[in-house]
């Protein structure tokens, strides 16, 4: 972070990872405070830029060679006078099928009109999965879980995306489901 930053240390949280989850930590923390992150989204009178998070990993094809996977999950937020239509959408942009399990922040109507939210969902090469949902609450730009998986429901990765959601919305899953914090 560029700029004048404060003389005395400041104990705070650390956050790792797409989690709620935090490590105690002492920084030097910016003279002007930190940045909102929810700001910009919690404002929004205007279209917000899309959130674009892009994944490449292999997987196996029909015959079994192993095939490069492009899936890419892209949040929109598009306000109008009584609220924002809030959209994700998955695409995979590879050659072979994949299945996916995403966790973001959800309204319980998202939950429902979304399988790839509550359960693992092929996705077919050049095929998009898509949810839009009408929302009147605050945004804010956070995290959700990506979990990938082979066309035999093997697990095999795992990221986060960024995306826009309803301040109040909690993730389906709970974020230990898929992020264990380490045993002492």
């Amino acid at each position: 972070m560029a700029g004048e930053i404060k003389p005395n240390p400041e104990n705070g949280p650390l956050h790792f990872g797409p989690t709620s989850q935090f490590y105690e930590t002492t920084v030097r923390a910016p003279a002007k405070g930190w940045p909102n992150p929810m700001s910009t989204a919690a404002s929004a009178k205007e279209p917000l830029d899309d959130l674009r998070s892009e994944f490449a990993f292999f997987t196996p094809d029909a015959n079994g060679r192993l095939a490069l996977s492009r899936i890419s999950v892209t949040s929109s937020a598009v306000p109008d006078a009584k609220g924002t239509t809030l959209t994700y959408q998955i695409e995979n942009g590879g050659d072979s099928p994949v299945r996916v399990l995403f966790n973001p922040p959800a309204t319980s109507q998202m939950v429902t009109e979304a399988a790839f939210i509550r359960q693992s969902s092929t996705i077919m090469p050049r095929e998009k999965l898509t949810v839009s949902s009408f929302t009147q609450e605050e945004l804010q730009s956070t995290t959700a879980t990506i979990v990938f998986f082979n066309t035999q429901n093997d697990q095999i990765g795992m990221e986060a995306a960024g995306v826009y959601a309803p301040a109040s919305a909690r993730p389906y899953y709970p974020d230990d489901k898929f992020w264990p914090l380490p045993r002492k």
